[in-house]
Parts: C-alpha cells; sequence; structure tokens
C-alpha cells in the first residue's frame, strides 16, 4: 500500500486521508451558500416558516433538494 502524507511530512492513513477531504469537500459546499442569495432566500424562509419550500431540508448545515445535495451558485465548486 502507497502511504501518504500530510503538508507536514507526517505519514497519514487511508481513513486520515479520506476524513480530510470529506470535510474539505463539506466546507467548499458550506462556503457555496455564502452569497447565493436565492439559496438564503430558502434557508431563510424555512427558518421562519417550515412548511415553505417543502421539497428543501436543511441537515448539519447542508442543503438538500429533493434529497440532493445543493451546491450554492457562488464558490469554487462552481466553474
Amino acid at each position: 500500500m502507497d502511504n501518504k502524507h500530510d503538508n507536514e511530512g507526517k505519514e497519514i492513513g487511508s481513513l486520515d486521508a479520506i476524513t480530510k477531504m470529506v470535510r474539505a469537500w463539506y466546507e467548499e459546499i458550506y462556503c457555496s451558500y455564502k452569497y447565493d442569495v436565492a439559496l438564503q432566500d430558502i434557508i431563510t424562509g424555512k427558518m421562519i416558516d417550515v412548511n415553505k419550500y417543502l421539497n428543501y431540508t436543511h441537515e448539519e448545515g447542508i442543503e438538500r433538494y429533493e434529497e440532493r445535495i445543493i451546491a450554492g451558485g457562488k464558490g469554487s465548486l462552481i466553474g
């Protein structure tokens, strides 16, 4: 098995590498919401009235539409 190393040259296992990758992906998704005005309106609307935007859910900082994860229109994930 090929061993991976972090930025400081320390060896990391496969599980650590996956965990860091997932954490980075989560941060990119979460940050993509920051400047997306339409998505911010949906998030705010759901906080005010849970019966609004029934197809949207917000769980653990991630927005979903009909169970699919939404990436905001702003951020590094959008080309």
